[in-house]
């Protein structure tokens, strides 16, 4: 009996190439790929094709985006907190890596890290949200930078380059552009914080207090340094944690307690030495 083999997924159809096929693999899918589908033999292949500055800037539906575990972290984490404040907002709506149609002519998409909506009256239904049909509008929009597209996330020094998200958000009326500026990390330390507010003039860049922390106002929250990481901070300065993180302080918090409890036990449990008077055991010795 024979049997059919398994058909392949589209990962295990495709050849992948490496170091030992292709010496600059890494550097030309440095930014990530797409699948890419051609006629062939009156069939279909997928190829997979590295993407480039602009595909960053401006990315399809699917595409695959390299980033590092330390990035998706950060996002992560402002993007779960973002997400239960948004509820106090009416229509607010929070996005983390959707691509958004903005609705301003001769303006592609883009997919921010983070993206903050208010007024929405149509949520994302597939992979693209569009802002003119949702009702909405945006609050903010967060970058989390990388090394390899950094210059496209912040402004450029020469005034000519315009192809930069700090160029396009302006454009596309953002309030206000947060930058994380993982990419620079110093070691030891956390990630600078920059924050700009949209003028006549475009991005002005917004005072930091003496912590490092920015006042992010549509939130209510600030944003700044705590110890090697980034954390979002209620009006109060209390850090607001991630799930793990609460999760860790309340196991701590319990095992202390069950510490307290155990040690009153043995407490209880424990004999007591007998007190006798001053000369007791001498007259009980003279007695005998």
């Amino acid at each position: 009996m024979t049997t059919e083999p398994l058909p392949l997924t589209l990962e295990e159809s495709l050849p992948t190439g490496g170091d030992h096929e292709d010496a600059d693999w890494h550097f030309r899918f440095r930014y990530g790929w797409r699948y890419v589908c051609h006629p062939s033999n009156g069939g279909e292949a997928w190829e997979r094709v590295p993407l480039t500055e602009d595909d960053v800037l401006h990315p399809q539906l699917e595409d695959h985006v390299s980033q590092s575990d330390q990035h998706y972290r950060i996002c992560h984490y402002l993007y779960a907190v973002l997400r239960s404040y948004v509820e106090q907002i009416p229509g607010g709506l929070v996005l983390h890596d959707v691509l958004i149609e903005w609705g301003v002519p001769g303006l592609k998409g883009h997919a921010p890290d983070l993206a903050v909506f208010a007024g929405v009256r149509e949520r994302p239904r597939s992979g693209t949200f569009d802002v003119p049909r949702s009702g909405g509008y945006p609050l903010l929009v967060i970058e989390v930078t990388s090394p390899s597209t950094r210059h496209l996330d912040v402004a450029a020094k020469n005034p000519t380059i315009t192809k930069t998200k700090f160029c396009h958000y302006a454009w596309a009326k953002i309030p206000l552009y947060i930058v994380v500026d993982e990419a620079r990390r110093s070691g030891g330390q956390a990630p600078r914080i920059f924050g700009y507010q949209l003028t006549e003039d475009g991005y002005q860049m917004l005072p930091l207090d003496e912590r490092g922390w920015l006042w992010v106002a549509p939130m209510g929250l600030w944003l700044g340094p705590s110890g090697t990481k980034v954390g979002w901070f209620d009006e109060d300065g209390a850090e607001i944690w991630e799930y793990e993180q609460e999760q860790a302080a309340r196991r701590a918090e319990q095992l202390a307690r069950q510490a307290e409890q155990e040690l009153a036990g043995s407490l209880r449990n424990a004999p007591v030495p007998s007190r006798s008077s001053p000369g007791a055991e001498e007259r009980a010795r003279a007695r005998a």
